[in-house]
């Protein structure tokens, strides 16, 4: 099992340019599922005519949003391209509940149950998103995205192994999944970012061993 503290991961992880990172999305693909949402004015905003957008973790961040529902569909478009089993299909017609709970100051436990009030049932990779981009923090703990991805990636390395993660018991084990990655991130030997760490670990954490 490989370290992120051997030198050659380290600076692989420290260069990542993490507010850059971005995804393609393509307008027509999303107009029937605004339309069906009863969105085409936010439809229109988002891609303001063009065909295809890149929606990038800087703007997300820092873009001053005319409307919550605007950066909350924005989310939702930048974790799911191309509607990944439906999920923005159904949560565009609940933007501002979603919006709401978003960017709700809370404890995690406070803010991960209050998603459970919408209708359509929200995972913990959908509200890690959203409360990532939302600038939440837990415990004084910036939050980081956590999906299936990561809870495989995080396997796979020696210092963010946390043994039993799953999925399903994601949503109490996450402040440890916290504490992990900025544990981590903060040790001298990596000296990163915590967004650093995690969108390593996304994109190329099993890719090496």
């Amino acid at each position: 099992m490989p370290s992120l503290y051997n030198p050659i991961f380290s600076a692989v992880v420290r260069s990542l340019p993490v507010s850059l990172h971005s995804i393609k999305v393509d307008a027509a693909f999303w107009q029937p599922k605004f339309t069906a949402a009863g969105q085409l004015p936010l439809w229109n905003a988002i891609f303001g005519g063009l065909p295809t957008i890149r929606i990038s973790r800087n703007r997300l961040l820092t873009f001053a949003y005319p409307s919550p529902e605007q950066k909350t569909a924005e989310i939702l478009l930048w974790g799911y391209p191309r509607d990944m089993r439906g999920i923005v299909s159904r949560l565009l017609f609940h933007l501002p509940s979603i919006s709401h709970c978003s960017s709700a100051v809370a404890l995690w436990s406070d803010y991960n149950a209050s998603f459970g009030a919408i209708p359509e049932r929200i995972g913990i990779s959908t509200i890690t998103k959203l409360a990532h981009f939302h600038g939440c923090t837990f415990g004084g703990l910036n939050a980081l995205i956590l999906d299936n991805r990561l809870i495989s990636s995080t396997a796979n390395w020696v210092e963010t192994t946390m043994p039993g993660l799953t999925y399903q018991n994601a949503p109490t084990q996450y402040p440890i999944y916290l504490s992990v990655m900025h544990a981590v991130a903060s040790n001298p030997a990596l000296a990163c970012t915590p967004a650093q760490l995690e969108l390593f670990l996304f994109t190329l954490g099993e890719s090496f061993y």
